[in-house]
């Protein structure tokens, strides 16, 4: 879940409510996340997450992934990785989603 709220508001998903994630029990008898889906940019309510960071829904920095990481048990220096990895992997978003108009 922190990695889906990283991607979710560094990729520009702003449309990240409760029905666009969800868990199913495996045949183990163990709940897990499912895969991502409905992962599109939209430009949100007023420009904000429709799920907000630490309270907020715009502004939103690796500050306040941390915060909200660490009641569960993710340090800083964890959730500073993963915002690092997700910036790599988006770091060619815009060079593949340019010719279809999406920014």
């Amino acid at each position: 879940m922190v990695r889906l709220m990283i991607f979710n508001v560094k990729s520009g998903n702003k449309d990240d409510h409760s029905k666009n994630f969800s868990f199913m029990l495996g045949k183990d008898n163990v709940w897990k996340m499912t895969p991502a889906y409905d992962l599109t940019p939209s430009q949100g309510i007023n420009g904000e997450q429709t799920s907000m960071v630490n309270s907020k829904g715009k502004d939103i920095t690796t500050e306040d992934f941390i915060k909200v990481a660490a009641p569960f048990g993710f340090d800083a220096a964890n959730v500073r990785e993963m915002a690092e990895q997700t910036d790599d992997a988006l770091s060619g978003y815009q060079k593949y989603t340019k010719d279809i108009g999406i920014k």
